[in-house]
């Protein structure tokens, strides 16, 4: 599951990790990954 690896991959970010859907689309896995983005550049 890369969707599990882009989530809490990094600095113990496991907000987005308790996913209960398995990520069929890459789709989510980008939203995923944009709103850890999000999440980092808001906390600076």
């Amino acid at each position: 599951m890369p969707g599990y690896s882009l989530a809490g991959g990094g600095k113990g970010q496991s907000k987005l990790v308790p996913v209960p859907v398995p990520i069929p689309e890459p789709a989510t896995v980008l939203l995923l990954g944009l709103g850890a983005l999000a999440l980092r550049r808001r906390r600076g």
